[in-house]
């Protein structure tokens, strides 16, 4: 499902959807809770003689493949990651080094998968909470990955660093190959060879600033050295 198809059944029921920002959270809701489908919600909404459904869906990001350990990690919390608290890189742990096979739901990265209907009258609030089959299943095996890393910290970091090295090292391969390219051996400068390689392989962007420049600055000397010949 998505929010299109939730708008026209919402519709379809003679009820009006209103699209809101966030999701309210099922720790911070207000109202009660409905126990049941779409279908009976959408029922019990027109007893309680309310035209309007409002609502609002959670979209997997890649942001929910990493965890910083800490007591109130909640992934279907739609304040995860905080804005205020944005999760960053070096404090972080890849869950996906921790759990490989967590990596299949990157598939889903940027679909819907959870969303939260609230009907509101003078006297009460009820709310409906849906979820996708995959968005349960990634809950689920992501809450054992984080277990994974809070048993062991240290190990995970170190298959993350070592994962990152062989990324970097393909990746450098894949630069230092720029050399039988011809067009990029006439680039003039080191600053328009980087762009170069940035704008042929886009990974190098997260890679160490600092071997990228020396692995540019080899490949410029060789190309010099050619030249002199």
């Amino acid at each position: 499902m998505n929010s299109g198809q939730l708008t026209e059944q919402i519709k379809a029921a003679g009820l009006y959807p209103i699209t809101i920002e966030a999701i309210v959270s099922q720790k911070e809701r207000v109202g009660l809770v409905f126990k049941g489908s779409l279908g009976g919600f959408l029922d019990a909404v027109k007893a309680m003689e309310v035209r309007v459904v409002f609502f609002s869906a959670l979209t997997l990001e890649e942001e929910h493949f990493k965890y910083v350990p800490k007591p109130d990690d909640d992934f279907n919390d739609p304040d995860y990651p905080e804005e205020t608290d944005t999760i960053k890189d070096e404090e972080s742990f890849d869950l996906t080094v921790a759990l490989p096979t967590l990596a299949k739901f990157r598939e889903h990265i940027g679909k819907e998968g959870m969303f939260h209907l609230i009907a509101k009258s003078p006297r009460e609030m009820l709310n409906l909470y849906l979820t996708e089959a995959w968005w349960d299943e990634f809950g689920e095996q992501r809450s054992i990955a984080a277990d994974k890393v809070d048993q062991n910290q240290e190990e995970v970091r170190e298959r993350m660093e070592k994962q990152q090295a062989e990324r970097e090292e393909q990746l450098f391969k894949q630069v230092r190959a720029l050399l039988s390219d011809p067009e990029f051996c006439r680039i003039p400068t080191q600053r328009g060879m980087r762009a170069y390689a940035l704008e042929r392989f886009p990974d190098l962007k997260d890679v160490s600033a600092f071997r990228f420049t020396e692995e540019i600055q080899k490949l410029s000397d060789k190309i010099g050295g050619r030249k002199r010949k």
